[in-house]
């Protein structure tokens, strides 16, 4: 699951998934945006649904 949040003037996502029995996450920013950011996250994670 995805999290959307706001720093600053720009927006960024964290996405956490469970990999092998261990806790990953992945930190993006710089979207101008709210929307630019849920669809780069949702995009990070169809991507990490596929690899496992």
């Amino acid at each position: 699951m995805a999290s959307i949040q706001k720093e600053g003037n720009t927006w960024y996502f964290t996405v956490s998934r469970m990999v092998n029995g261990k806790h990953v996450s992945s930190r993006k920013g710089g979207f101008s945006t709210k929307l630019k950011a849920a669809n780069a996250a949702v995009e990070a994670e169809n991507k990490i649904d596929k690899e496992s």
